[in-house]
């Protein structure tokens, strides 16, 4: 049984207000109307022997009696939306991020802890942090993992106008991958008589290579529909961003299992069985989100495995077939997410990035009806800081290449 963590803070030092409202971690987020006055508890904030990121321990309300946070093998879910017991949200620079306070963390063999929800996550941990088990703050085919895809801080294109005039036969173009830690693959062309239409632009490599502030990935740029004499044709729907975690201690860190932010694919561009019509494009897929691992010793054990890589593109759809859609992405230094090509005439979708080689550009429609492919997703990013200490074990696998 899968259990939910995502309890009512009740921190002696004070209690959140929060805006109504629907949280949408594809549009934007829910920031704290006020946070009563509360004194910063001195063990919380006197541990540190180096400052963390993107959160301060010694202005905070972290809760009187921090407990350990263990992950026994089972399943869990935690959501960064809910008042999560030990946390608050704290600001950093506009972009609000769930800081969740800890004596210790546990995550067992056997165990996956699944986090999800509009805000970044930060576990910020007093004591020794160990770490067997899966934390995935991915993305699915319906989410974004957490603080991924937000419309504050992502720009992704769609694919170009493949609307027809004057005759002419257009496939859907392609859209662009989501952009973070680099550039992501452009989307495909539509095959047009004529013309073509213009696959959508890559999205961009933005944020700081520090990962400050804590965000996640971009989303995949949505296809454009294909030409049709009444009406539209569904066109690919943008792969959902990886999410942003950081895990900070005052003591040492050791981790042998997995962390993954990956980026999700992108929907393929649907069918339009009619005649002389033309399918639709596919959608990007969507970029890595963030991992940030602090301790004042931090082990990386043969076997882990810290990914924030980028979803493939969407294939393009055809007058009789549905392109396929991307694949989530993976955690290989050097196998890319892919897209299966099933659909003769849609351009196949880009792959997705990875530490190995960057996104790829969707490809363009064929005649006579086809589609074109969305850009894969681009990679995200990881930054490891060890203030006494980091070793890298040569057999661990991480991807993008990480940050001091």
């Amino acid at each position: 049984m899968c259990r939910v963590l995502a309890l009512l803070i009740l921190a002696a030092c004070g209690r959140l207000g929060f805006s109504s409202g629907t949280v949408d971690g594809d549009a934007g987020v829910t920031t704290a109307d006020a946070i009563e006055t509360c004194v910063p508890h001195a063990r919380a904030c006197s541990c540190w022997t180096y400052a963390p990121s993107n959160f301060d321990p010694c202005n905070s309300c972290a809760p009187t009696m921090m407990s350990p946070l263990a992950f026994p093998a089972g399943t869990y879910v935690l959501d960064t939306d809910a008042n999560i017991v030990g946390s608050e949200v704290q600001d950093q620079g506009g972009l609000p991020v769930r800081v969740v306070f800890a004596s210790s963390m546990t995550v067992g063999a056997g165990a996956t802890v699944t986090i999800h929800g509009s805000l970044p996550l930060i576990l910020a941990i007093e004591g020794d942090v160990l770490i067997d088990g899966t934390i995935d703050g991915g993305a699915t085919a319906t989410r974004s993992g957490p603080g991924g895809g937000l419309a504050v801080t992502c720009v992704t294109a769609t694919g170009g106008d493949a609307g027809g005039n004057g005759g002419d036969i257009y496939g859907g173009s392609g859209g662009g991958g989501g952009g973070f830690g680099t550039i992501a693959g452009a989307g495909g062309d539509g095959w047009g008589v004529g013309a073509q239409g213009n696959g959508g632009l890559a999205g961009s490599a933005i944020g700081a290579a520090a990962i400050t502030p804590l965000r996640g990935g971009c989303r995949g740029g949505r296809g454009r529909a294909g030409w049709v004499s009444t009406g539209s044709q569904l066109a690919g729907v943008g792969g959902y961003a990886g999410g942003a975690i950081q895990i900070s201690t005052c003591a040492s860190a050791s981790i042998s299992g997995t962390i993954d932010t990956h980026g999700g694919g992108g929907t393929g561009g649907g069918k339009n069985p009619a005649t002389f019509r033309s399918g639709g494009g596919g959608a990007g897929g969507g970029a890595g989100g963030a991992i940030v691992m602090e301790a004042n010793d931090l082990q990386i054990i043969a076997g882990a495995g810290l990914c924030a890589n980028g979803g493939s593109g969407g294939e393009g759809g055809s007058e009789t077939l549905d392109g396929a859609s991307g694949a989530a992405g993976t955690c290989s230094t050097t196998t890319a997410a892919n897209t299966v090509d099933s659909v003769p005439e849609g351009g196949n979708g880009g792959p997705g990035g990875v530490r190995a080689s960057a996104a790829g550009t969707g490809v363009v429609g064929s005649p006579q009806n086809g589609g074109g492919g969305g850009g894969g997703g681009a990679v995200g990013r990881i930054r490891l800081f060890g203030a006494g200490s980091l070793t890298l074990d040569g057999g661990a696998v991480i991807s993008p290449q990480q940050t001091p």
